[in-house]
C-alpha cells in the first residue's frame, strides 16, 4: 500500500471514508447514525462519485427509526455545509466539491472534448477493457463479485442489497464520465471508492464458485491478478 499510495490519489481516501460510513450504518453490531452520516458526507470535500454513494444509500436508511435516521442526516448536513465553507473560503464558490469542479474545468481546456460522453467505446464496457487495459487486464479478481452476486443477496439481502446498489451506481456514473480513462492515471483508479463495498461479492463468489469449470475460472482471474499486481508494482511507470 505504501509503494502504491502515490498512485491512488484521494481515492483510498474516499474509500475509507465509504468503508467507514457503511459499517457504521448497516453492518456494525451496533448503528451508530450520526457518525454514519458524517463521514458519508465528508465525500463532499472529495468528489461527485462518492457523494453518490451517500445519495444511493440513502433510501435505505429511510427504513431506521426517525430518530436514527435524523441523526444520520445530521451528520451528513454537518459535513456537507462544511464542504461549501471550505469552497467558498478556498475558491469563492459556497458548494461542495468546488476544487474538484475547477480541477474538471482546466482538464477541458487540455482536450476540447465534454466532460460527459454517450460513446460506448470509452463507457461501462470500457472500464472492463480500456486503452490501459481496464479491471479485466489489471485487476481481473474483481470480476469474481459478478459470481457472488446473488449468492450475496440471498443470504444477507439487507446488509448488503445497499452496496450491491452504490456499487452499480457508481459504475453507471463512471460510464459517462469521459475523463475517469487512463493514461494520465493509474488504471482503475476511479473504481477505488466503492472497492470495499464490492469485497464481499468477490468473497461469496469464492463461495459460490463450486464445479471444476468455475474454479478454474477463479484461478486463472485470481493468477493472472497477482502476476499483474507484482508487475506494476515493480515497474510504476506502467502503471
Amino acid at each position: 500500500l505504501a509503494l502504491a499510495a502515490v498512485h491512488v490519489y484521494p481515492n483510498a481516501l474516499g474509500a475509507a471514508l465509504i468503508a467507514s460510513g457503511y459499517r457504521y450504518a448497516f453492518t456494525a453490531r451496533l448503528r451508530r447514525p450520526a457518525l454514519a452520516g458524517a463521514l458519508l458526507g465528508a465525500t463532499a470535500f472529495l468528489n461527485p462519485r462518492d457523494g453518490l454513494v451517500l445519495l444511493a444509500l440513502a433510501p435505505f436508511a429511510l427504513r431506521w427509526p426517525r430518530r436514527d435516521l435524523a441523526r444520520a442526516a445530521a451528520g451528513a448536513a454537518a459535513l456537507t455545509v462544511a464542504a461549501a465553507v471550505a469552497g467558498m473560503v478556498t475558491f469563492g464558490v459556497p458548494i461542495p466539491y468546488t476544487g474538484y469542479l475547477y480541477g474538471t474545468a482546466a482538464a477541458q481546456t487540455i482536450q476540447a472534448e465534454p466532460t460527459w460522453t454517450f460513446r460506448v467505446w470509452i463507457g461501462l464496457p470500457a472500464i472492463l477493457f480500456d486503452r490501459v487495459f481496464g479491471i479485466a487486464g489489471t485487476a481481473p479478481w474483481l470480476l469474481i463479485a459478478a459470481l457472488g452476486v446473488a449468492t450475496a443477496l440471498r443470504s444477507d439481502r439487507v446488509r448488503l442489497l445497499p452496496a450491491a446498489v452504490a456499487v452499480v451506481s457508481s459504475l453507471v456514473l463512471l460510464s459517462f464520465f469521459r475523463l475517469w480513462e487512463g493514461g494520465y492515471a493509474p488504471p482503475n483508479r476511479y473504481v477505488v471508492d466503492v472497492l470495499p463495498l464490492a469485497a464481499p461479492f468477490v468473497a461469496f463468489g469464492l463461495v459460490a464458485a463450486r464445479g471444476p469449470a468455475l474454479r478454474a475460472l477463479v484461478a486463472v482471474l485470481i493468477g493472472t491478478s497477482v502476476l499483474m499486481t507484482a508487475f506494476l508494482l515493480a515497474v510504476p511507470g506502467a502503471a
